[in-house]
């Protein structure tokens, strides 16, 4: 696992409280309710003159829950926005050298999968911006 992007699962897993297992790129049970988080790579949003860029890397948080009802559905879109607001609010402990800028929602929550049984997922996408300083040995 990258770096960043355990420093962001770390941050989520703070998040939920006891009882609601997160897991990383899988779910960590499969009966509900569980968090998966995925990453993608980082990517080079803006070259600085000095050598260093300013990044971001694509995550997706994913809210795994039994639906009774439609306040279900309704509580889920609520816990979700709720962390993805605080997520924007609150930056990771990076390391290596890298320097967390912020967070921002590129897709808000939504229902991603409903599965027969009863159970939905759904989802929100985000990006963690960061500035990285290239390395000496990179620049030559």
């Amino acid at each position: 696992m990258d770096t960043n992007c355990k420093a962001v699962f770390d941050l989520i897993r703070g998040w939920f409280q006891p009882g609601i297992p997160v897991g990383f790129c899988g779910f960590p049970s499969p009966a509900p309710p569980a968090v998966r988080l995925t990453c993608g790579s980082g990517k080079i949003m803006f070259d600085y003159n000095d050598g260093g860029a300013l990044m971001r890397m694509p995550f997706t948080v994913t809210l795994r829950c039994k639906r009774n009802d439609s306040s279900d559905s309704f509580a889920a879109l609520e816990l979700l926005t709720s962390l993805c607001d605080d997520l924007m609010q609150t930056l990771p402990d990076l390391s290596g050298g890298d320097v967390p800028v912020g967070i921002i929602v590129t897709s808000p929550p939504c229902l991603s999968n409903s599965y027969p049984g009863g159970t939905d997922e759904y989802s929100a996408s985000l990006e963690l911006l960061f500035d990285r300083e290239l390395k000496e040995e990179a620049q030559q």
